[in-house]
């Protein structure tokens, strides 16, 4: 059986090859030859770096995850999750090209200098900013989590409510969202990534469930403690190994945990927690539907922790916080610092955007019809019905533009470079030139008339 010594000694420096799906030259793979610090153990896998040297794309840093034993589920599993990857970037409102970069594009089973390689292959996330899982972070680094700003915090956890948000909508249950199973890095005072990984536990209907057991191993997923829901928590306790229907119902109360984690969670935090305690709540509690975390936390976020206490008290899995309640929750003030005003009247650009395939120009807006106008997008396409707008213009210059979006789709803004969420429905949105809006698979761009119609 492969294990951390045998990769570190056998396979540094080994390469092989696989046959393009593309078409073209074959693809090579090359282990580094020095892992410094890898591989990883988890449970039921190791997990080392690896660089793909594609023809055309160039080297693209990766993970290669090697299960420890076979599964028969496993490959077909597998082959259904990484067809998956493209499809959940579908449902992305444009922009965040890496937010499923995590799901494995490559599924093998061969043999390399004696070894079995019997796993798959994503992209190392967040690689070009030393990201690393949350877990790590606020664990072995933590005075780097302190360099994070609010807005930092707010953004990484509307960057995982999105992701989930897609995956429920392709019914797809991630299985054990924790911090070990999130990858955080800083890009800059401005931007941060949040990105989930690890999604070998995954549940949907439309591929084989993994089972309790295999040969005497547990293989399927329960999540973690402390981001497990009390009533899951109280089934585990009674079960003995065994129960077929014992599984992660929803992603949504580690969710929900996790978003109240990554906006609260300071250096300080680590000393307050009880004896043996690593996340933010106590398990003792929660088992009996109790919600207990340090006080500076409740007091840094009190409208996370009302919902997380929603959350531990709801007693249907079915009823818990959505990700677009997270979303709400986590819409922070739209800055508005060097604000950008009209010069003239408004032209509106409406694009349908598909994962991150190229935009496809709809329709051209241009607001002069009167000195004042409401009504919605329905004009350009039905789908967009629940998108209003009002307006008003003086002196041949709009004076305010704004936006009222009714939809359940979450809402991004982009403005000078920075994307904020605005959460699902949010209040109305007052348009400025050059802001870029973002929902449900459609991008509204905003412009000046006086930069000319040829845009």
């Amino acid at each position: 059986m492969i294990t951390a010594r045998t990769i570190r000694e056998d396979l540094a420096g080994q390469s092989f090859s696989i046959e393009n799906s593309a078409g073209g030259p074959e693809v090579e793979f090359e282990f580094p030859s020095n892992f410094d610090g890898w591989p990883r153990r988890g449970g039921e896998a190791i997990v080392a770096p690896v660089v793909c040297k594609h023809p055309q794309q160039g080297d693209i840093p990766s993970i290669m995850k090697l299960f420890t034993h076979e599964v028969p589920q496993r490959s077909e599993r597998q082959s259904y999750l990484v067809n998956q990857r493209y499809e959940a970037e579908k449902y992305l409102a444009g922009k965040f090209k890496w937010l499923y970069e995590a799901i494995p594009y490559l599924w093998m089973n061969r043999t390399l200098a004696g070894h079995r390689l019997y796993g798959h292959v994503a992209k190392h996330v967040c690689y070009d900013r030393s990201g690393d899982d949350f877990e790590r972070v606020r664990e072995h680094d933590t005075e780097n989590m302190d360099t994070f700003s609010e807005d930092n915090r707010r953004e990484m956890a509307a960057q995982l409510c999105i992701a989930i948000v897609g995956l429920e909508r392709l019914g797809i249950i991630h299985s054990d969202l924790s911090p070990k199973n999130i990858v955080i890095g800083k890009y800059s005072d401005s931007e941060a990534h949040c990105v989930l990984i690890d999604y070998d536990g995954f549940r949907s209907c439309h591929a084989p469930q993994l089972p309790r057991q295999h040969d005497g191993n547990q293989v399927r997923m329960l999540g973690t403690p402390g981001y497990q829901h009390p009533d899951l928590m109280r089934r585990i306790e009674r079960d003995n190994g065994t129960d077929d229907d014992l599984f992660v119902e929803n992603d949504r109360f580690a969710l929900g945990v996790l978003c109240f984690e990554l906006v609260t969670w300071v250096t300080a935090t680590k000393a307050s927690l009880a004896a043996g305690q690593t996340g933010m709540i106590n398990e003792d509690e929660l088992r009996d539907g109790r919600l207990d975390v340090p006080a500076a936390a409740r007091s840094a976020w009190p409208e996370g922790f009302k919902l997380l206490e929603e959350a531990v008290k709801e007693p249907d899995i079915n009823s818990l916080p959505s990700p677009e309640d997270w979303l709400q929750a986590l819409k922070p003030e739209l800055r508005l610092r060097n604000r950008k005003h009209w010069t003239t009247t408004v032209f509106l650009k409406i694009y349908r955007q598909r994962g991150n395939q190229t935009p496809v120009r709809k329709e051209r807006l241009h607001f002069v019809e009167s000195q004042s106008g409401t009504g919605t997008l329905e004009r350009v396409d039905p789908r967009l019905s629940d998108i209003a707008y009002s307006y008003k213009n003086e002196d041949g210059h709009c004076l305010s533009f704004k936006l009222h979006i009714k939809s359940i789709a979450p809402v991004i803004i982009k403005r000078d470079s920075q994307q904020r969420n605005l959460g699902v429905q949010p209040d109305e949105i007052e348009v400025e030139p050059d802001d870029q809006i973002l929902t449900d698979n459609w991008l509204l761009k905003f412009q000046d008339a006086s930069q000319g119609t040829d845009w």
